[in-house]
């Protein structure tokens, strides 16, 4: 796996961890996480994958779900840890997870495959197939657009992240030629309601295997 932006973008997370848990725990977005969370039987066992500052883990622990949260970047494992109690956290790549064949109803990757190069999606995607059970859901949120850039923002101290874009046709042929079957995807706005940027959302469902 070629991952040399991946890494820069772990190592810029580790840099401004406390100050990025600042600026996003606040930010909650009911209606995708109500609408992930009704497609899931009760007391669903959730994997948070790329979980960031814990702030989407709380809400399904307050809705009562099993949840776990993962990130790669350590310093913002510590953060979440700090703002969520009652949950468990863990460094971990979604590339390469340590959880049992079919552990998890559901998983949430919010934002979690944007800083990684292109050509790592498939087989991260085959790894979360693998962790999730039969007729599962996965949820799947990127950033539209094209190619890929380096930005640098003023709110997170100018340093560097690496951004990968995708259109809807791009981010659903993925998802179904790993195996994941579409029950819902859209163009949504983006959560920070910047003008020049939208996420794109897909809901999938794993499919049964045949014996």
């Amino acid at each position: 796996m070629i991952r040399e932006k991946f890494k820069l973008a772990i190592k810029t997370y580790n840099k401004i961890a406390k100050l990025y848990s600042k600026v996003t725990f606040p930010k909650i977005n009911q209606y995708h996480l109500n609408k992930f969370i009704s497609m899931l039987p009760k007391n669903a066992k959730v994997l948070d994958a790329g979980c960031g500052s814990g702030k989407d883990a709380q809400y399904f622990n307050d809705y009562g779900l099993d949840v776990i949260g993962i990130d790669a970047a350590k310093k913002l494992i510590e953060e979440a840890k700090k703002n969520v109690k009652g949950v468990k956290f863990k460094t971990m790549d979604m590339a390469k997870t340590s959880f049992k064949d079919q552990t998890f109803d559901g998983i949430w990757a919010a934002g979690s495959l944007i800083h990684d190069e292109k050509c790592n999606i498939p087989t991260i995607l085959e790894e979360l197939k693998r962790i999730l059970k039969d007729d599962g859901v996965i949820y799947v949120a990127v950033k539209e657009g094209s190619g890929e850039e380096m930005k640098k923002e003023a709110v997170y101290n100018n340093e560097p992240r690496p951004f990968f874009y995708y259109t809807l046709p791009e981010i659903e042929k993925m998802m179904e030629q790993s195996g994941f079957q579409i029950i819902h995807s859209r163009f949504d706005e983006d959560v920070l309601k910047r003008k020049d940027t939208k996420w794109i959302d897909v809901y999938c469902k794993k499919g049964r295997r045949i014996a």
